[in-house]
Parts: structure tokens; sequence; C-alpha cells
């Protein structure tokens, strides 16, 4: 069904680990979050869910968000509202009928 990961986390001597959740598409409010925390390359950022929807830019968010995880500057693990989003997504291979509901309700988050 879905494949969750399960890893140990031993930050680095004296490294930060900043925790952060519930962004809800609102990367100008992350970006600010860490500019005042001084985040930097040396620092690693736990994101605790609820990335997506009710924010202004939940695309650019999660690019965001992914970028990070790329570089390993981040973790992100998966909220309630990520996970209904990503169910939401799922259940439309086996009801594409379904797709056009679902992107009316993706324009407004």
């Amino acid at each position: 069904m879905y494949d969750f990961k399960h890893m140990r986390l031993v930050p680095k001597p004296r490294q930060r680990v900043l925790v952060t959740s519930d962004i809800h598409g609102h990367i100008d409010h992350l970006r600010a979050v860490l500019q005042k925390a001084r985040f930097c390359a040396d620092d690693l950022l736990i994101i605790v869910g609820d990335i997506l929807e009710k924010g202004p830019d939940s695309l650019r968010t999660l690019r965001y968000v992914m970028q990070l995880c790329a570089e390993w500057r981040a973790i992100a693990l998966i909220g309630n509202v990520d996970y209904w989003l990503w169910e939401q997504i799922e259940a439309l291979r086996s009801h594409p009928e379904n797709a056009e509901a679902f992107l009316r309700h993706i324009r407004h988050i």
C-alpha cells in the first residue's frame, strides 16, 4: 500500500536540529521563521507534517521542502492534511471520473 520509512536520527556533534510543523502552504512564513532562526547549511530541519493546504502557495512550499530534503537539510514527515491529499490522489487512479471535482477543490488550497 504505502511505503513508510523508519530511520534513526543521529545529529552531528553541535548540529542544531530545528523542528516545525503546520506550514500549510505558507512558504513566506516558513522562510521568515528559518531566517529568524538563522537556519544554515549545518542545521537540520525536521518538518512534522501539514506542509500543504490552507495557505496561498502549497505547490511552491512543497517544492521548497522537497529541495531542502534533497539536499539533506530537512526531513519531512507526512501530516494528516498531507496524508488526506495523498489518499485523494491515489483514489483518482481507480475513480478518474472524480478528477474534475478534486481539481476544483485543490485550486482553492
